[in-house]
Formats: C-alpha cells, structure tokens, sequence
C-alpha cells in the first residue's frame, strides 16, 4: 500500500471519528490562553495599565542575587507585534502594589511599598515630556488599591498599610484640579488586593483580602449613594489580574483562593457578565500557568494576564498569556426559545458570504467555531456570554483566510458547558 493510499485512508477515518463525535458530545473544549512573548524581567505586582494600545508595565518585585527588590522601570507590551520596549524613563520611586490608570493622554500612579515603606508620591507620565513627575500626595498612603475611573475622576477603593489594617476608604482624584475628595459611604468590608469594575450604572468590588480570600460583592449605586452587597464571586479570591470588557463583563484572572481551609495558588478564570441590569457568572478558560500577583489588560478584544508568582514568594513569572475575545454576535428579536438548535444558514451553499443563525433557551457561555471537513478549526468565530433567544452571525469568505480557501463541506460548532452542536455549510468557489 502506497503513502498517498495510507493518507487518504487516515483522513477518511478521521472523518468518521469527526461526524460520531459531533452526533455524541456533550463535553466542551474552549479556547484556550496563548503564551505569547515573556516579559524582558520576570516580576510581581506591577502597576499595569493601557496607553496607545499598548500595554504599560511599571514596577514591581523583581529577582535579583539577593532574592527578590523593588523596580521602578517601566516595560511596554505592543500586542501588534508582540514585542517588548524597555526604552522608557524610570519611574522617580520604586514601588510594587501600585495601581495605574490612564487619563486625559497622561498615566497616573497611585499607592504601593517599597524599602523605605510605602509611597506617598503620586506619579504621572506625560508623553510631551517623556518623564515621570511627582504631582501629588495619597491622602491615606497604603497598597494593594483596587481603583476605577469614575467620569472624570479615579477612585482608589480599600488597600491595607504594613501592618494589615485594612481600609474600607475610598479617595477619589480629580486628575483635572490636582485635588482630592473622599467618598461619603465607606465599603461595608474593609479589604485589600480586591478587584474591580466601573459600569454605566454603578461600581462593583469583588473579594480581596480580608486575613485572607473573600468572596462577596459590593456595589454602589450612584443614585442611592450607598454600598450593597450584591452576591458572591464564584471562589474566593484576591490579588487576581482583573480587566473589563467594554460595559458588558469583567474578567477576574489567577490570584490566591481557598481549597478547603488551605490557601492555593488559582489558573481560573471567573467572568461577571451583566446585561439589562442582570448579572450572572461564568468560568472561562484556565490560565496555562497558575499565578498570583499578575497584571491584566484588555487591547482590541484581547485580554493579556502578565506576569506574577506561585506558591513561593521568589518564584517569579515572565509569563504573558493572551486570549482572544471576539464580539460579533447580533440578537433577532422573537420569543424566548424552548431548546437550543443552530437553525441554519442562509444562502447555502454560499460564494461570499452567509448568515448563521441559532438560538438558545438560557445565558451560556459559547464558542463558535470554523471547522473544515477533517474536524479541524479554522477560526474561532465568536467567544463570549450568550443572552437567550436567537442569534445571526455573519461569515464571510474572508473568514478562510490562512487556508486554501477550495469548493466543498465545512462544519459550525458552536459548544457550551454541557452540550456540542454542529451544523454543515457548503462554500462554492
């Protein structure tokens, strides 16, 4: 038997193991992180924000021959091409559990330790100048802030000083009159390490650290002025990498929790998603590397968790891990539906072009996928939380970019938690 006959067998039996597991599958493989290139120094507990589509990395505890010391350069991520810039001004203090945010063309650095003790200094970085100058002083120096932008405003919510008291203050900067404002309302929990997101209808704050991994969810409604409890995460959970998706989810990445009574070092993932004032969680693809202490950013779609350390205070990470969020999904108005069905596509076959619809009878998180007929992905089409009712996605040709792009059968997957389904579409060329 010659190869080409052998390849042309293989091929015909992995096509029948492909339509017995579309017709019996009720497991879910998600997409998963990507490692992408590591970081010029492995650290901890870097300030991190987004400036120019790029992703800024200040500070930190970095290895050294003596174990580990406190970092005042800044590393710059460009997910374009994947490559790292340390061609950057230092920062003026040294510091790790800082917290960064970027406003109005200029980054502002809040809060953090270092040798001396913790930082009083708050730093900004203006592009004109290329520098880091000192504008200010925290009113209440302390690390491990959580901090969100609030119109035109940042709030510095929770954080502890060195000798674990923790804080439920939240200090708010006017970046425009250099001024400071403290919140009427505390948070009902004093905490630290928490993470937390900023929506068009309030501000929510989840675990941190309290003598150890919280779970509980705090929210404050700007119309009533006060904090509420609003559930629980889905694990305990503190100096996780947490970034937002728009106004429609957070991501909470790594971090320390609990199994047990014991604490553990997290490559979970938990995803808060709202919509219409409805909340619900979701688990989405682990991390490669279980990690606490990361930085996380979200550039065009793509959600990066760098960085951190394990179970040993010197176990340092250079890590960057990157996964793909896409965002194309748009809802048809009809009835809630009673089962889940991909309904079909229209016109098939297709030349250029074709319109997926399904539907679904509750929230789920789903992945939609591209498949050609040996079972293998070609694209992921769509990631991310599903509303119930029904659905149309636009596929284009274009989405075959990268493959021989021939006449024949392709299949859409779309899979979620507890159940797989397939659909078979046909391309003309």
């Amino acid at each position: 038997m010659n190869i080409r006959k052998i390849e042309h067998m293989l091929q015909n039996l992995h096509y029948l193991f492909l339509i017995i597991f579309l017709g019996l599958s009720e497991f879910t493989f998600p997409q998963q992180w990507q490692y992408k290139s590591p970081m010029p120094s492995a650290r901890r507990s870097m300030a991190v924000t987004v400036f120019d589509d790029r992703i800024w990395v200040m500070g930190g505890n970095v290895s050294n021959f003596m174990g580990s010391s406190t970092a005042k350069t800044v590393q710059v991520y460009d997910p374009t091409t994947d490559s790292w810039d340390t061609n950057f001004a230092d920062l003026q203090f040294p510091r790790t559990e800082g917290v960064a945010r970027t406003m109005g063309n200029k980054i502002y650095l809040f809060g953090g330790l270092n040798s001396n003790g913790l930082v009083e200094a708050v730093e900004q970085y203006d592009p004109a100048y290329g520098n880091w100058q000192t504008i200010s002083q925290l009113p209440t120096p302390r690390r491990g802030i959580t901090s969100v932008i609030v119109d035109s405003t940042i709030w510095l919510i929770g954080g502890s000083n060195l000798q674990n008291n923790f804080y439920d203050i939240i200090e708010i900067y006017d970046p425009l009159l250099n001024d400071w404002d403290t919140l009427d309302v505390a948070l009902i929990t004093a905490r630290s390490d928490a993470m937390s997101t900023a929506t068009t209808w309030g501000i929510f704050v989840f675990g941190g650290n309290l003598f150890g991994p919280l779970d509980d969810i705090e929210y404050y409604n700007p119309s009533t002025q006060q904090w509420t409890h609003h559930g629980q995460t889905l694990y305990h959970c503190f100096s996780a990498g947490y970034t937002s998706i728009g106004d429609s989810s957070c991501w909470i990445i790594g971090g320390m929790g609990l199994s047990g009574i014991h604490s553990v070092i997290l490559d979970r993932v938990q995803v808060y998603y709202w919509k219409n004032q409805q909340f619900y969680w979701e688990e989405g693809p682990s991390l490669n590397t279980a990690r606490r202490d990361l930085a996380a950013a979200t550039v065009n779609h793509k959600i990066y968790a760098i960085g951190g350390r394990g179970s040993m205070g010197h176990n340092l990470y250079d890590v960057v891990e990157e996964l793909v969020i896409i965002t194309d999904i748009k809802p048809v108005p009809c009835s809630i539906p009673t089962d889940k069905a991909i309904l079909g596509n229209y016109p098939n076959p297709f030349n250029s072009s074709t319109t997926i619809e399904f539907q679904l009878p509750e929230p789920q998180y789903i992945y939609l996928e591209l498949l050609n007929i040996l079972g293998q992905k070609i694209k992921t089409l769509y990631e991310g939380h599903i509303s119930p009712g029904r659905q149309q996605l636009h596929l284009s040709s274009a989405d075959f970019s990268g493959i021989e792009q021939s006449s024949g059968v392709y299949f859409i997957q779309l899979k979620a938690r507890k159940y797989l389904l397939t659909h078979k579409i046909f391309l003309l060329k």
